[in-house]
């Protein structure tokens, strides 16, 4: 989309919640990825736009206004197995916005569509910041500790769940750990945000 779109003015803008770019690196190198890639080990970006999920997608315009709130989408139907969702549809609706000027939304269906944080998941949050805070210090008993407080209150928030799980050493695709949590969140009826 960067290449198809880049004479409009669109630009696609990454940002990868890793603890380090090292971490980020193998994707972006992998993804071939020709716009800027940017990571916020601290997660501001996440909790200011309401992120409880990766690869989501935020629409904002040339004034910082976000024209369609988070909502998880993906680039091609090269996962569709694991998500249920085909790219056509919102690769579509961004060709027509960026090009056409026909906007996704209404400013009053934005802000309904946005989902404000619960008490307990802005708690979690708060424990999962101080978590990274310790395993920053080496103080890595207590992070987990902390990570395992901040799911166990927010446990469909997988920017957080799937964190804790690299943080502490855990892989987060395929441990045990994961699988268990992708389960949980399957029979929970797959929680989160999505635009109808």
């Amino acid at each position: 989309m960067q290449e198809e779109l880049a004479g409009h003015g669109f630009t696609v803008f990454a940002i990868a919640v890793d603890e380090s770019p090292d971490h980020a690196r193998p994707w972006v190198e992998e993804a071939g990825c020709t716009f800027p890639v940017v990571y916020d080990a601290d997660r501001l970006a996440v909790e200011a736009l309401g992120i409880i999920n990766v690869p989501t997608v935020v629409w904002i315009d040339e004034d910082g206004r976000v024209v369609r709130p988070h909502d998880a989408q993906f680039p091609n139907d090269n996962l569709i197995v694991f998500h249920g969702k085909p790219a056509a549809p919102h690769l579509d609706a961004l060709r027509r916005w960026v090009v056409d000027g026909e906007a996704p939304m209404t400013a009053d269906e934005v802000r309904a569509a946005h989902r404000l944080p619960t008490e307990d998941e802005q708690l979690a949050r708060a424990h999962f910041r101080v978590g990274l805070q310790l395993l920053r210090r080496g103080e890595e008993q207590a992070a987990a500790d902390q990570f395992a407080r901040a799911g166990e209150l927010s446990p469909d928030d997988w920017t957080i769940r799937r964190a804790s799980l690299l943080l502490t050493g855990k892989d987060p695709f395929f441990s045990e750990e994961f699988l268990a949590m992708f389960q949980a969140w399957q029979d929970a009826g797959r929680p989160g945000y999505a635009l109808r």
